[in-house]
């Protein structure tokens, strides 16, 4: 009776921690998903009632609407993909695909919206699912343009093993002692989310998904900027032009160091 006593007081306790997390993350999802909601409502409401206008006013005011369309899409694919990720899976489909052409396709939206993306690198081909990379690329652009600082850029690089893709920024980046936990879902600091504005579930969903394409994402912090590099394997991956000697940022920083 004792044991099945203490077994029943356990399972109750487990239940109660599922459903403080559900809470929480109701709770939380609730307030980002409300945060562009408003602004969408707003600026709406301005349009409608013609205060503003001339073209200029008009313009920038589509742009801040379609904007924060943009990121209530992204985190409801979030939810979608975590959601898939968990339950029924994720079908990839590996073809063929010229890496800067996802990139350009992922920041496209974010330079619409008023943001400066620097490019740099190769013009690397692997074999990979592109939309999935594009969801990839896009979480962690918007990762930056939210946590991150006034300078961003993409690089691309390949070698004789991998493909990598560096999403890069000047802000204050991750403390260490959260590193460990950053591509965890819902990945909270006591009762605070990790990353402010977030729900936990971008980097999380950009992490599994690079896994299935059979690479991995690691963060790294130097020299003042923040990494995120997606590695790909590169034993199909060829090139369009003939090898560059240019490495991006941290590879050349990190080379520099060690010679």
């Amino acid at each position: 009776m004792k044991e099945y006593q203490l077994k029943a007081e356990l399972e109750v306790e487990t239940e109660r921690k599922i459903n403080k997390a559900k809470d929480a993350f109701i709770a939380g999802l609730s307030h980002e998903l409300r945060t562009p909601l408003t602004s969408i409502y707003g600026f709406a409401e301005v349009l409608a009632e013609e205060k503003a206008q001339d073209a200029g006013s008009v313009g920038e005011i589509s742009r801040i609407i379609a904007t924060e369309a943009a990121e209530m899409g992204r985190m409801v694919d979030d939810l979608l993909a975590a959601a898939r990720l968990d339950s029924t899976g994720v079908e990839v489909e590996l073809k063929p695909t010229r890496v800067s052409d996802v990139v350009e396709s992922a920041v496209v939206g974010f330079e619409r919206s008023g943001m400066t993306i620097q490019r740099r690198g190769s013009q690397a081909v692997v074999e990979t699912d592109a939309a999935r990379l594009r969801q990839v690329l896009v979480n962690l652009l918007s990762n930056a343009a939210k946590h991150g600082g006034s300078d961003v850029g993409v690089s691309i690089s390949y070698g004789e093993d991998v493909v990598e893709i560096e999403v890069w920024d000047d802000g204050p980046g991750v403390t260490q002692e959260h590193v460990e936990k950053l591509f965890d879902k819902f990945a909270h600091a006591g009762s605070t989310p990790l990353l402010t504005g977030s729900v936990g579930l971008g980097l999380a969903v950009a992490s599994r998904l690079t896994r299935m394409l059979g690479g991995k994402l690691t963060y790294q912090r130097f020299n003042g900027k923040s990494y995120f590099v997606v590695t790909l394997p590169s034993q199909t991956a060829k090139t369009d032009r003939e090898p560059t000697k240019e490495l991006p940022p941290l590879a050349a920083a990190v080379k520099a160091l060690t010679s």
